[in-house]
């Protein structure tokens, strides 16, 4: 997967004769801006932006699920990148809003998990990004 120069799509790079490029590209999804984070398991593509979790079949093109569109605004380091725990939790970094300052928001500097709704993320883990 990768993002595509159009703002919102997300390509599908296919390497058919694994020489390490790839042959063939396809828009696999549309409108979704921002997107930096992307997790497979299974059948299942998680994909994340600054403000945004999304579901969606892997392998097919299909309208994604939007998990959350309430994600912090990032700051300073607004990228998300998105994993799947043993567990099927899924798991997503957010950074600070800044590079050395005490955060209000307990959402910044933080691991999310269990994004499972709009209702919207909770901090399971955090740490100072900053000794």
């Amino acid at each position: 997967m990768s993002r595509a120069a159009t703002a919102g799509d997300v390509l599908a790079l296919n390497d058919a004769d694994g020489d390490g490029r790839y042959d063939r590209q396809r828009t696999f999804a549309e409108g979704l801006p921002g997107v930096h984070g992307l997790a497979v398991r299974g059948d299942t593509l998680w994909l994340a932006s600054s403000s945004h979790v999304w579901r969606t079949p892997a392998g097919e093109r299909a309208q994604p699920e939007t998990l959350t569109d309430r994600m912090p605004d990032g700051g300073q380091h607004p990228n998300r990148t998105v994993r799947i725990a043993p567990d099927g939790a899924v798991v997503v970094s957010i950074g600070s809003s800044c590079n050395d300052c005490a955060e209000q928001n307990q959402l910044l500097r933080a691991v999310m998990a269990r994004i499972v709704s709009t209702a919207g993320p909770s901090a399971k883990a955090s740490a100072r990004s900053m000794p």
